[in-house]
């Protein structure tokens, strides 16, 4: 387990991970004020809507709200998104190493899109078995 201590010292999948996210909303924007919405490509559209793509299950996890309907910046959802990756983030990849750190993040974001992505809604509720909780218990924390 290695640490990394002071600014300079972020574990390096965060520091990428922060990097590609704040990347990618600068472009975001900057597209947006040319009239042309990045999210209708890397946003994630339900499979019954038309506009999904396969990509989007992975461009997703990079997509963040840019700029509102009125033309204002949305500043705060990507600055507390990062806040919670780098304050998190670098504690689990300090804690479980940053391939697996790695791992857990993309088995996360393919696994956030569940719900939109399953077609007509029904009633009832939609819960992962608890064998995909041991499942993580036992890869990422190591318990048997």
């Amino acid at each position: 387990m290695t640490q990394y201590r002071g600014i300079n010292g972020i574990p390096p999948v965060v520091k990428n991970l922060l990097a590609i996210n704040i990347v990618i909303w600068i472009a975001q924007i900057y597209f947006r004020k040319q009239g042309i919405a990045l999210e209708v490509w890397g946003a994630l559209w339900g499979i019954d809507t038309g506009n999904f793509k396969v990509w989007q299950l992975v461009t997703h996890m990079f997509m963040h709200a840019s700029v509102d309907e009125f033309g204002r910046i949305e500043f705060m959802h990507i600055f507390f998104n990062m806040l919670t990756l780098w304050m998190f983030g670098r504690i689990l990849e300090n804690f479980w190493g940053s391939k697996n750190f790695l791992q857990f993040y993309i088995i996360c974001g393919l696994a956030a899109p569940k719900k939109p992505l399953s077609g007509p809604r029904s009633k009832k509720k939609q819960t992962p078995p608890p064998k995909f909780f041991f499942f993580f218990f036992r890869f990422f924390v190591g318990i048997a």
